[in-house]
């Protein structure tokens, strides 16, 4: 399938996920897709390091895509996995700075490419449409925020673990156990969102579950107590 054929069958169909796409009119859709270039990868491919110049955004249609920083001595610091219809490089291209991320994928991903200065232009174009991605520049920040707050205010790796769990667990499904959301990550990931070991991380999910804060199946969480995470999420 050609690139504009994909294009104008995902607008057609009305599957796009993501609140940039969502909110964006008809007529921008295809103006916005007209524009854009379909690239498939797979898994573990580096999309940008940070540091690159930016010259395009890229959309996620299909695919999920890891977003960190080299925190030294081979480390890293993993902020979130996006996910369809979320922007990559969205802040760099306004901003007309270098990437100040690594963006990875982690399963097979379908993105639109979109370059910079074309990018710009259709937003001078839609005015809805640039409003539309200063908000997802500013969801963007909060979460980070989020992140680092997590990172550098709790003196614990539990309560670090604690913290990210509470703020993955905003976005899950309430159920008559509690809260139950997907961790997309292994226990080693999980320490590279924290700066904890792998072996720290197993070890005090195992504690919770044992002290029936949480219950674990397989990627699934549900929280059962979130009156205890909170107070572990603080140190206490």
């Amino acid at each position: 399938m050609s690139d504009i054929a994909a294009q104008s069958n995902c607008v057609s169909h009305g599957s796009l996920a993501g609140e940039f796409l969502q909110s964006l009119s008809f007529g921008a859709l295809e103006d916005l897709f007209s524009l854009a270039g379909l690239k498939n990868y797979e898994p573990n491919r580096i999309l940008f390091t940070e540091g690159d110049r930016s010259s395009s955004v890229e959309i996620i249609l299909d695919g999920e895509v890891r977003l960190f920083v080299h925190a030294g001595s081979g480390r890293r610091l993993i902020f979130r996995n996006a996910c369809a219809g979320d922007l990559l490089g969205l802040a760099a291209a306004f901003a007309g700075k270098s990437q100040c991320m690594t963006a990875q994928t982690i399963y097979p991903c379908s993105i639109a490419s979109i370059r910079q200065e074309e990018f710009m232009g259709f937003l001078l174009r839609h005015p809805a449409a640039c409003q539309s991605a200063g908000r997802e520049m500013s969801r963007e920040c909060f979460r980070n925020i989020a992140r680092l707050r997590t990172m550098g205010l709790a003196s614990s790796a539990q309560a670090r673990l604690a913290g990210l769990l509470l703020e993955w667990s905003a976005a899950g499904q309430q159920t008559n156990r509690g809260r139950r959301f997907r961790v997309p990550m292994t226990h080693g990931e999980l320490g590279d969102c924290i700066g904890a070991s792998r072996e720290t991380i197993s070890r005090t999910m195992s504690d919770l579950q044992k002290d029936r804060v949480l219950e674990l199946r397989g990627s699934l969480v549900t929280i059962l107590d979130p009156s205890e995470l909170e107070t572990r999420s603080i140190g206490r």
